[in-house]
């Protein structure tokens, strides 16, 4: 015996470590897009196109009700998160997309806004792009496309590689 061995009580045999599992991921949140139409059954083919790829879609035919739901707010003492992408129809029906990315933009919201436009009017475009659109389409878009659109502007995934999105 040494002189350690009478001080220090011997130390147990290591007992084997359980097999350490692989830590579990979240689950990846939920896209939350505000859509604005003026047009119900556009509203409702892009609608089910963004559902279908897998984003959580709130719909509105006025621009006062997209503008609405666009800010944080407060509702029964749960706050409501912002949107994670606008896509907002030029024809609504009570405002134009210009008016909403106005509205939008004094406030400071930077929330990626994707502006449908029925003709594919240079000037139109620029004045979009000049008030704050992070990208233009026609209206007449596929819904798998706008989806990606989608996808692309807010992940940053995609071949765009930005935001300002002008084809």
């Amino acid at each position: 015996m040494t002189m350690n061995s009478l001080i220090t009580p011997p130390r147990p045999a290591a007992a084997a470590e359980p097999a350490t599992q692989a830590p579990e991921r979240a689950a990846p949140r939920t896209l939350r897009v505000l859509l604005g139409h003026g047009d119900r059954a556009e509203l409702r083919r892009l609608r089910g196109a963004l559902r279908h790829a897998g984003f959580d879609v709130a719909a509105f035919e006025s621009g006062f009700d997209l503008v609405g739901h666009a800010q944080p707010w407060v509702f029964r003492g749960a706050e409501v998160e912002p949107p994670d992408a606008i896509v907002c129809a030029a024809n609504l029906a009570d405002w134009s997309a210009a008016e909403v990315l106005r509205i939008l933009r004094a406030g400071d919201d930077r929330t990626p806004v994707i502006a449908l436009v029925a003709n594919d009017h240079a000037g139109m475009r620029a004045r979009l792009f000049a008030l704050g659109a992070d990208a233009v389409r026609r209206a007449d878009l596929d819904g798998a496309e706008l989806a990606e659109l989608v996808d692309t502007l807010v992940t940053g995934a995609g071949g765009a590689g930005g935001w300002r999105h002008a084809a």
